[in-house]
């Protein structure tokens, strides 16, 4: 078995003060090329998500929680109650995450959301080869691939298919680079 964990802390900073703040935390257990299990759960700004993954023999049962309605829609509801925040689905056994360190995934035309764990379409485009400056300041070659659809970013894998790089577009338009 192989367990990869992933933690990622963005902060936003304006004039020294947080105006954003993105934490995502996962945990994968894999056997081979099979995903096991996955435990993730992220703040984006506040507004919190949770996943859990088992593999069944039907598929990859998700069970995924966000964030509750708020007070003022529980109140405008017919019995007064806050709607469910947890659903359950099984999903496709070879469905990958979108754990940026696989580079099975771009032959997946459709990959498991770690922040909403719904599925999502997407198609790769192989764009070619670049050299990719490191967090080190080493360069390395890697191949750049496209992704469209429901997930929208560019990621590098160097020749052994170790994700060095991923870019994506914020909210707000600007980039984020991953190195």
């Amino acid at each position: 078995n192989r367990t990869v964990t992933v933690a990622v802390d963005l902060a936003v900073k304006t004039l020294g003060v947080i105006a954003y703040r993105y934490q995502h935390n996962s945990k994968e257990v894999w056997n081979k090329n099979a995903l096991q299990a996955l435990e993730a759960s992220t703040d984006d700004n506040g507004q919190k998500y949770s996943v859990r993954v088992k593999r069944g023999g039907d598929g990859l049962t998700v069970e995924r929680q966000s964030p509750a309605a708020t007070v003022a829609a529980a109140e405008t509801s017919d019995q007064g109650l806050q709607p469910s925040t947890v659903a359950r689905e099984v999903l496709p056994a070879n469905l990958l995450p979108t754990t940026h360190w696989n580079v099975n995934q771009v032959g997946q035309s459709a990959l498991l959301n770690t922040q909403y764990g719904t599925k999502s379409k997407t198609q790769v485009t192989k764009l070619g080869r670049e050299l990719v400056k490191l967090a080190n300041g080493t360069t390395v070659q890697a191949t750049r691939y496209h992704y469209t659809g429901d997930i929208r970013m560019d990621q590098w894998f160097d020749d052994r298919g170790r994700w060095v790089k991923s870019a994506f577009p914020a909210m707000d338009g600007s980039s984020i680079d991953y190195v």
